[in-house]
């Protein structure tokens, strides 16, 4: 599975790998909250039922998880974390936050750089072909 995904790598991903790689501790921090954020607020078994309903996505296996037995639990801590991040380091928190903002707009252009065929694509093709055989 693991040359598959170096395969599937875009251009953007490779950038966002670079960018993490070279980024300061602040701007790390900003890049957990959004990375490790979305997995404890808005990821984990609850949105699985939600990618199901994805037509896209219905042939795929989903391995979403809960990353913590108590996810309420994780989430107040989660929450805890950076409140008490940015309260010890009020001078920092400008930087944070851009850099936050920064790391969920890549997040977004990462996203929409993975490219897949649609489950119908061969239906397609073979349709065209077809039309093209009786016109041509």
């Amino acid at each position: 599975w693991e040359g598959k995904v170096e395969e599937m790598k875009t251009d953007v991903t490779m950038s966002y790998i670079k960018q993490l790689d070279s980024a300061t501790d602040c701007s790390l921090c900003s890049a957990l909250f959004i990375l490790y954020g979305a997995l404890v607020i808005g990821g984990g078994k609850s949105t699985q039922r939600k990618v199901k309903k994805c037509p896209a996505l219905s042939g795929c296996d989903h391995m979403l998880f809960d990353v913590d037995d108590n996810m309420m639990k994780a989430r107040k801590r989660f929450r805890s974390t950076f409140d008490t991040l940015i309260a010890n380091n009020p001078d920092s928190k400008s930087t944070l936050v851009s850099e936050a903002k920064r790391w969920m707009e890549m997040n977004n252009r990462v996203v929409l750089s993975i490219r897949f065929l649609p489950y119908w694509w061969p239906q397609a093709i073979a349709g065209v072909v077809g039309i093209g055989a009786i016109v041509g």
